[in-house]
């Protein structure tokens, strides 16, 4: 459109989610997104201060912030995170029953440059540990069968769909496909 700037990268893939995000909810289904927990300096940036998450996604069916502290499902570092779940009860005590019991918090800071593995720290906290991958999936199903057991199902099928909605859903599922590659970069991007 002339005379308007396109948004950053990061704008579009936060826009993109939202939109997924409400898409989801009034269809009657459920998500979960994952972001770092808010700055304590509020003059820092974070999704969780923007407008549209306050007055629009946290108003969505069943919407919820949940505090978690990565290092609890395996993480190397402690790495504070805040999901939001719409559409999926009791959510948080799904998610806080996966905990590893007994893990022991640990102590190391990645931050700055490894000159002799030459990478930075932070990769290591790029990719969410096993368990905590296990206990999202979990979660989100246990919390979708209590909301089918109290709700039912809606069935569509493929015919009633309209052009556009079959070809998000077989985009959505192309996509699906892993890629495997020898070896990958922080966020499974594979090396090249």
């Amino acid at each position: 459109m002339p005379g308007v700037s396109p948004a950053l990268p990061g704008s579009h893939l936060m826009l993109h989610s939202l939109l997924l995000e409400v898409l989801v909810s009034l269809g009657g289904g459920g998500s979960i997104m994952e972001h770092p927990s808010m700055p304590d300096d509020e003059s820092f940036a974070s999704i969780w201060r923007t407008t549209i998450h306050r007055m629009l996604i946290m108003r969505a069916y069943l919407a919820q912030m949940i505090y978690i502290e990565q290092w609890r499902f395996g993480a190397k570092s402690v790495k504070p995170t805040v999901l939001r779940g719409v559409g999926l009860p009791k959510l948080a005590r799904h998610i806080h029953s996966c905990r590893i019991p007994n893990a022991i918090r640990p102590t190391a800071v990645l931050s700055g440059y490894d000159r002799v593995a030459k990478k930075f720290r932070t990769s290591a906290a790029k990719e969410y540990p096993p368990q905590l991958c296990e206990a999202l999936i979990k979660s989100a199903f246990q919390s979708l069968r209590q909301r089918i057991q109290c709700s039912g199902l809606h069935h569509v099928q493929w015919d009633t769909l309209d052009v556009n909605a079959r070809s998000w859903a077989q985009a959505l599922a192309d996509q699906s496909c892993s890629a495997f590659a020898a070896s990958f970069l922080p966020d499974y991007q594979p090396a090249v």
